[in-house]
Parts: C-alpha cells; structure tokens; sequence
C-alpha cells in the first residue's frame, strides 16, 4: 500500500474516532499520519480541530497555519483560523482569513456570515450587510445570516426590512426567541402595536419552555424584559436562566476563592466596568461621580467595553479616574485578568445585559464583591452578582422576592446626579434667544412633554396622552423624534383616537445642553409606563419642569416615584391611570398651582436631595463601606440600609495647629511634557498655576520630588478665570466670586508630600459680571477686569464691584459685554495698560471685529496705543517691555510703544491665552481653538496651522524670550481643552488646593494662636 493509501486510511479510521468524542484516540491516530506523510494537511487541520474545542485557540491557530503551509487553498482551515483568531481576540487578521475563505471558497456562506460579523463589530455596515447578502445569496435559509441582516437593518433604522427578515427566520424557526424578541423590539421602536402584546406573550411562552426544559441558548434579555409589562416573577426566571447560559460560557474557577485580607486596605479599590463610558445617557448622569469620590479612601478603576467616540464625556471618564483601561477588544479572559490583576475590592457592574455588556467577565468573579448598578435597571439573576444599588421607593420590600441580587438602599434616590450641568438662571433671556417658534411649537399652546424614546410610549399611556389632549384643547404633546416610521405612526394612532396629528410636535434630538435648554417651553412632562422616564425624567426636574408619574411593580416602572420622591413632590405620584389623567388635566387648567412646582423646582435645585451630587457620593461610599466590612467578617452578602450621612471631625496635632487628616490627596490630569521640563522646575522652584473655565478648574503643574516626573494637581472651581499668586496667597475670580486662597502650612512643614496648602478662606460676591485677569496694586488692593461692564474695577464691601476706570470709547457702564476688555498690565504697582478686542460700544459690537480690530490702550491717558491685533489677551509688562499674546494668530510677542507696532517673536499652535515670566523665559498658555465656536472661528489662527503644518494643542510652551526657542512644553490630553490664566508661584514646588466638591473642606480645621492662648 503507498503511502497516501495509507496515510487516507488512517485519516478515515481518525475521523471515525473523532465522530465518537474520541479526540485522544483521534489526535494519535492525525499525529501517526503527519509522521507518514508531513505534508498531509488535512491531518493539521483536524489536529486545529481538537485544539479548537478544547478552546486551545493558539494551539489550533499554529496547526491550521501548517495546514495552510501545506495547502494554501484550503478554505476550510482559513475559516476555522478565523475563528481561533477571533476569539484571541485579533480581529483584524480574523477578517483577513476569513476573506481568504471565501476567496478560495465564493460559496462558503458560513464564511460570509462570519465575516460580515466581525465588519459589523467595526461599524463597517455596509461592507457587513454585503457580507450577509453574499451568504443569504448561497443559503437563503440561513438563520444566522438573516437574524445578522435584520441587525444591521435596524442599527440603520430601515425598521421594515429588518421585521421582514425576523418573519422570515420566525418562518424558519417559530421558536426562535431571538428573532421573537428583536421583532417586538422593532414594533417597540416604531410604535406598531398591532397584535404587539400577542407576541410579548408569545415571546414569553417560548422563554418559559426553554427555562423548563433547561435548554441554555443565547439572546437578548435587554429586549425581552426591560420594556414589556412582564411581572417581577417573569423577569428573576429569565434572568436567572440567561444567567445561566452566560456561566456556562466560562470558567467560573478561573481565579482561587477571594478571601477577607488578613490586614485591611489603606484605600478601597473600586472598578467601574460599563459598556456606555461615551456621549451617553449614563455619563451626563455620572458626569461628576469619579472626580467627587474621596480619594483618602477610595481608588477608583474605569475599564470601558465600549466604543471611544472621542467626545468630552469619554475624555472627562479617563480623567476623573485613577486608572483607565480599554477592555473593548481583549479576549474575556484577559480582560478579566486585568481587573483581577488591579486587585479591585469592589466591581461595580454599570452595563448589565446592555449592548456593549460583557457579564462573562463577572461571572469569572475578578473582584470578591461584584454590584450591579445604574444601567441595567432589573435584576441579573446571576450567582456572580451580590447587590443591586437601590433606595426603597424604587423598590419597597415587596420587591426584593424577585432579585436574586441583595439590595444595598440609599437613603434618598438610587440614580447620580450631575450637579453641573448646564442651568437655566434667567428663563426671560434664554426664552428670548430660544423662542418657541425654534422649536415648531405654537405661541399659547400648553406644552405636554415626554421626551422618553418611542419605545417606551405604548398603547395604554398613549390613549391616556389623547385622553388629556382631548380635555385640554389648546394644548400640544411635544415628544422626542425617535424614527420617522414611529412619527407616523404615532400620528396615526392620534387620529384613531380623534385627535389631530398636528397636536403631536416631534423634537428631533440635539446635543445635551441645547436639549436640556429645549425645556423650557414644556409645561407639564408626562411619564411612560412600564419604563419611566431615568435620565429624561431627572433632565425635566433639572431643567424645574415638574411630571406626574404612575408606579407600576417592577423597577424599571417606579423610577419616576423615586425622582420625585427625592425632589419632595410625591403629590404628582398617582395610584392609577384614572387619576394620572385628572391631574394633568387639572394642572393644565391652573396656571397658579402648575407655576408653584415650577418655582419651587428652580429655587430649590441645588439644595434636593435628587441634585445633591455630593452627599449622594457620601452615600455610595458609606455603602462600598459597609459592603466591604459584611464581606470582612466573612459573612455572605446582606441587605443593607445606607444611612444619611452627617459630617464628622478627627481632628490631629500637626506642628502646632490642629488639623484633619482626611484631605483628598493630589490628583494629576492627563498631562505630558518634555522629559527635561520636571527638571526645570525643580531647578527654577517654581510652580505653574493656570485656571480653565470650561472645565472649572484650578491647576498646579510641579515637579514629583522623588522622580524626574509631573506633579499635577486640580480642583473644581465654577467657571476658574484670573489668577493672581503669591507663595502665600491666591487671588482666583470664579463665575460670580473671587476667592481669596491662604496657605496653611508653616515653613518646612509638608502636608501629604505638598509644600503649600491653599485654603478658600474669603469669598467675595460679585455676581457674574464676568471677571478676567486679577492684580493686586501696590497699596495691597485687589483689581481686576470686569469684562461684563467693559472696565477695571475692585471689591466693594456692599455692592457687586466698585469701577475705577472705562475706556474714553465706552459711554456708560452698563452689563453688557461692548468691547471685550480682558487683560492687565501692571506698572511699578499700578494698572497702565489693557487689551480689549476692539473698539466698539454696542453690545457684542467686537464679534465681528475678532480678526484684526484687537487694541492696547493706555490707561493713564485713555489713548489707544496699539491697533491691528486679534483678539489680545495677558498684556504683562517685563524687563521694561510691554508683552502681549496675538491670541488670534497665536502669537507671543512684545509693543514698540514708540511707533504702536507689535513685535511676534513666537509662533505658538493654539489660541494664546495666559501668560508669566521666570528669568528669560516665558511662560504661555495655549487651548484648542473650537471649530465652529462663533468667538473662535474665523480667526488667522486656523490658516497658520494648516501653513506651518501644527497640530492644535492645549498646554503650557516655556519660550526663550531672547530667542523665541521653545525650550520646554507641555499638553494637556483629555477632557481640558483650553486655559485661561497662567502665574507663576516661586519658591514651591508642589502645591495643593482645597475645593468644595468633597467633605475635606469641612474636616480641615486649623487655630490661630496667639501668645496668650492656653494650649
């Protein structure tokens, strides 16, 4: 017999083995054939085989390689090389061998299924959905195909298509729960409710066979339960049997048992993993979580399974944290590693069963105490889930029967809060800039509102909605634009119900802040059903726009009772539909009794439990805490009940003043600089000190004192502007203050490693008159410009400011923002010259004079001595000159006061703004010019950069005056993107700052003794 003889008889005789489950047997026999016949690459291929369901995925990857080297055409080993490769997980050279499958193989249709899979993974649509044709092409009939399909008909709202191809597979399959539950979440989408609650039952009917006859199979929870009026007993069985399956996918007993530490942890590590860490929902809500948690006591992990779309909420995520780390393309078990090497105490599961969720991670256990919350706004049902973070209105005692999860209740509302968003001061004047006609509302009308996604409107809600239209006849419903198929056929639904389609206004959807502004002009909101407003019911009280809210019994259907709860209006919570519909129509027809909510919610904003981002921090925390001591002591997770928390003192001798202990300690920015700058300020002792509005920060930028390395340090200070610093003290103006800052430490005495401690210990009140750069003069007094009322002005001990000076153009001091007056040079102690960008003496007059109608004006002669620039910031006078940044073309540069011309020495990539000097260097600030920002667009700066070919960057440049070399940088990466101040603060080298967002300003004490004190 020849050798291939041989060779083919003993292939046959190991595949019959391998047939039987016989893979040892088998692999022998493949192993004896390679020995025969080296190149016999089928052999390799079923030795890959082996590896591959033994989940072996190098292993398999290096056998379907030599079975490639042995055949290069085999189709088959380039699938199943994909395969491995995918679930390394190396995406990119998946699709490449995946598409020498088909190249091999044009009728591989499994091979397209794959392929368009992973291009779908990638937002590559369109290749994806060509990938499904091309497999649907050869196998009509396939499930996977046609399921994948509809997906992407979805994603790309062509909502007809995609139910077309669920019936299809429903034809196929009828008990296909995927494409049961996808088909009633695209009838959902698009409000068609025709035979809707039929096949929600169906849809369940089919879930409990599959839980009864313990058949475990992939699919979508999310849709299943969240939006459907199931009972609280229908959501724990179908979460516990997905829950289930997701177990059965990995190795529970991957890591060894977590036990108590023998010695307990200076900070608790806290991991927040979230498939939604972008421009979501979640992170307008959580917008403040991470950078308020108490950093003496906590350390806090983000690990992302998302998307990076690159947006301010993603870069503010990365920034707050302490550690971020992208899980998005790593193999579970790798990813699960990572946490598991970071050694989190505490795991904090913000994704749940949502799109980006990965829960075989938890269920690998990688933290010894694992919490769902926020997301996933039901039970998971899981084994590898301890708690759920909850208050008892959401879900009172009755509740707790159907989770599998131990609550941990907040005293006040389970949902974060962002404190800081956008607020509306004086709805007059936005009103006016934002009139209803902008929105397509007409003038009069009463304004119902629900700006919750069409999924959540169903039949039953909606016919109380037409009800109240009906008994309210100058009246409109205002609700969110989801889809144009929902749009129609909600105006549709109307008419049935015999109200006009006219009376439904759809509000397509906007950025945060223009949608929040949007607001406004609602009256009354009017919540869904069986899912509640979350975010756009926190968003309406926010914005002071009260909701009546009818709970139902699930968690998903009282969030609307626990906002309201927690803003002290539980009068608009209803019993029953009946009343629901009364006291809309009720509060529709009194004017008087309506306004009183809304004033109550406008002045009482900040100080509502609901809002009260800080103290609901506390909250978290206090239950992180207690968590952790129930799993101390050994003992199984437990209810927990999370009390109010209340300020307490521990008060410490240090160096002869009594002061706390419990103070944040230094957090850095993203920040990267040249590797000599750490070096030169060290040598220099000299920090950095800049403000940024935008994200209200002050910054201090020093050197480590046990590396060549950064010290960064920030803290929150609404709208940080002007600065003015001394060793000792810090004059910084804020958005309606101007804080003065005293250091607290002795000479030689350090507090967590930081030579100064700058304490707010003045708050003068200006209101937001809109102060830029602050000066002290020479008697001690405090100056600075009011940009707001175009002149210089100082505090005043009973009004706002008291003005010094006005430039001769501007005829009165008025509010209004005439000439852009910013910068201020002082002289021998006295102010001598300011920037403005332009003369002009009407309201925003200078906006269309940005490019090149920025001045100098001397003060002590009211002339102006420079013309020509672009938007001039930071005048500063030096070594006898009087320097200015061109902000507008990014320019360092100095005035030759003889012939009124200015001298750049520097070109700087970005928009200039901040500027100190240290020897012969100076110190510029530079921010990213925002594109279409209609203060910076249109300036030279953005021809320059594309000239000289620069990058924007926001940051600080160290510029040789004599020569304009730059001899050291610094950027900022991340969520801050522009400055505004730039000081100097000699002799300290690592400063620190207490702000307001966290409980240390209340616990640093520190007495002043005089000699007579007794001690």
């Amino acid at each position: 017999m020849s050798q291939q003889n041989s060779a083919d008889s003993l292939y046959d005789r190991a595949l019959a083995l391998q047939k039987q489950d016989n893979w040892e047997a088998a692999t022998t026999e493949y192993l004896n054939i390679i020995a025969l016949q080296p190149n016999y690459a089928p052999a390799y291929f079923q030795l890959g085989n082996a590896k591959l369901v033994k989940q072996q995925w190098q292993e398999a990857i290096a056998f379907y390689r030599q079975a490639l080297n042995c055949e290069q055409r085999y189709s088959q080993a380039w699938y199943n090389l994909g395969v491995a490769l995918e679930n390394i997980p190396e995406v990119d050279r998946a699709i490449a061998a995946y598409e020498q499958a088909v190249t091999y193989n044009p009728n591989y249709a499994i091979a397209y299924n794959s392929l368009g899979s992973l291009l779908a993974k990638q937002e590559k649509l369109e290749a994806a959905q060509i990938c499904y044709q091309k497999a649907l092409a050869i196998q009509p009939d396939s499930i996977a195909a046609l399921g994948n399909l509809a997906r992407i008909q979805f994603s790309c709202d062509r909502y007809a298509e995609a139910a077309a191809n669920y019936q299809k597979v429903l034809q196929l399959d009828a008990n296909n729960i995927n494409a049961m539950a996808a088909l009633v979440k695209v009838n959902q989408v698009i409000c068609h409710w025709e035979n809707l609650a039929a096949i929600s039952e169906q849809m369940w009917e089919i879930g409990a066979s599959l839980i009864a006859q313990d058949i475990l199979t992939d699919f979508s929870i999310f849709d299943f339960t969240l939006f459907s009026p199931f009972a609280g007993d229908r959501h724990l069985a179908i979460a516990r049997y997905f829950a289930k399956f997701v177990s059965s996918k990995v190795n529970k007993n991957y890591f060894p048992p977590h036990q108590p530490p023998a010695i307990p942890p200076q900070r608790l590590r806290i991991g927040y993993i979230a498939g939604d860490f972008h421009n979501h929902a979640l992170t307008h809500l959580m917008g403040e979580l991470f950078a308020l948690h108490d950093r003496s006591r906590f350390e806090i992990f983000a690990y992302s399974l998302g998307p990076d779309d690159g947006s301010y909420e993603r870069q503010k995520i990365k920034t707050d944290c302490d550690k971020f780390t992208d899980l998005r393309d790593l193999a579970t078990p790798t990813a699960t590693e990572q946490i598991y090497n970071d050694k989190i105490h505490i795991l904090i599961d913000m994704a749940g069963y949502t799109v980006y969720a990965n829960p075989e991670i938890l269920a690998m256990r990688p933290a010894p105490i694992q919490i769902s919350y926020l997301t996933y706004a039901n039970t998971m049902g899981a084994d590898f889930i301890d708690y759920f973070i909850t208050d008892n209105i959401v879900t009172p005692p009755r509740l707790a029967q159907f989770f599998s999860e131990k609550f941990i209740c907040l005293p006040d509302s389970y949902q974060i809060n962002n404190y800081r968003r956008i607020c509306p001061a004086e709805d007059a004047k936005i009103k006016q800039k934002n009139p209803k006609a902008k929105y397509g509302l007409p003038e009069g009308a009463f304004v119902f509102g629900c700006f919750n996604h069409s999924r959540k409107i169903e039949p039953v809600i909606f016919g109380v909605w037409m009800r109240i239209l009906e008994q309210v006849p100058n009246s409109v419903l205002w609700l969110l634009e989801s889809n144009s198929a929902a749009t129609e056929n909600l105006k549709n639904e109307a008419k049935l119900r015999g109200i006009e389609g006219e009376r439904l206004i759809f509000a397509p959807r906007l950025l945060q802040e223009e949608h929040l502004i949007r607001h406004i002009w609602i009256d009354l909101f009017l919540d869904t059903l069986y899912c509640n407003a979350h975010t756009t019911g926190s968003d309406a009280l926010w914005m002071g726009i009260p909701f009546i809210t009818c709970p139902g019994e699930t968690f998903a259907a009282r969030v609307g009772a626990s906002l309201l709860t927690a803003v002290n209006l539980p009068q608009l919570i209803v019993n029953s539909l009946a009343q629901y519909e009364q006291l809309a129509v009720q509060l529709a027809n009194n004017s008087a009794q309506l306004q009183e909510f809304k004033d109550y919610l406008h002045s009482h904003r900040r100080q509502l439990p609901l809002f009260d981002t800080v103290k609901n921090v506390k909250h978290l925390e206090l239950g992180y805490q207690m968590v952790w001591k129930q799993f101390k002591s050994g003992k199984a997770p437990a209810a927990i009940e999370v009390p109010a928390t209340n300020n307490v003192r521990n008060l410490t001798e240090v160096n002869g003043s009594k002061m706390a202990v419990n103070l944040v300690p230094e957090t850095a920015s993203e920040i990267v600089g040249d590797r000599d700058l750490p070096t030169w300020l060290a040598q220099q002792q000299i920090t950095v000190a800049c403000t940024t509005y935008q994200t209200s920060r002050l910054m201090f930028i020093g050197a480590h004192p046990e590396a060549n390395r950064i010290s960064g340090f920030w803290r929150i200070f609404d709208r940080a502007m002007g600065l003015f610093c001394t060793p000792s003290r810090i004059y910084l103006s804020s958005k309606y203050q101007l804080w003065q800052l005293e250091n607290v430490l002795a000479a030689g005495q350090l507090h967590q490693g930081c030579d100064r401690l700058y304490v707010p210990r003045i708050a003068r009140t200006t209101g937001d008159i809109d102060i830029h750069d602050v000066a002290v003069d020479s008697s001690g007094q405090v100056i600075f410009i009011s940009t707001l009322l175009n002149c210089i002005a100082t505090l005043s001990d009973y009004h706002s400011c008291k003005p010094l000076w006005k430039p001769g153009f501007i005829s009165q001091y008025v509010n209004e923002d005439r000439c852009h007056l910013n910068g201020l040079a002082m002289v021998e102690g006295k102010p001598k010259y300011v920037t403005a960008s332009s003369q002009s003496d009407v309201v925003d007059g200078w906006r269309d004079r940005r490019r090149n109608g920025g001045i100098i004006i001397d003060i002590e002669s009211n002339d102006i001595a420079v013309t020509g620039l672009s938007m001039p910031h930071s005048p500063r006078w030096y070594q006898d000159k009087l320097w200015v940044l061109n902000s507008g073309r990014g320019e360092l540069g100095y005035v030759d006061l003889e012939s009124g011309k200015f001298r750049a020495i520097a070109f700087c990539p970005g928009y200039v703004r901040g500027l100190a000097f240290w020897q012969n260097w100076a110190i510029v600030g530079l921010s990213k010019p925002r594109g279409g920002d209609k203060t910076f667009s249109g300036l030279e700066l953005d021809e320059l950069l594309v000239q000289k070919d620069a990058e924007p960057r926001c940051g600080i440049m160290v510029i040789d005056i004599n020569t304009g070399a730059v001899v050291h940088w610094l950027r900022f990466e991340g969520v801050v993107t522009e400055l505004y101040d730039v000081q100097i603060i000699p002799e300290v080298q690592r400063p620190m700052a207490l702000g307001f967002q966290t409980e240390e300003i209340a616990q640093l004490i520190t007495l002043e003794f005089s000699p007579f004190t007794d001690n």
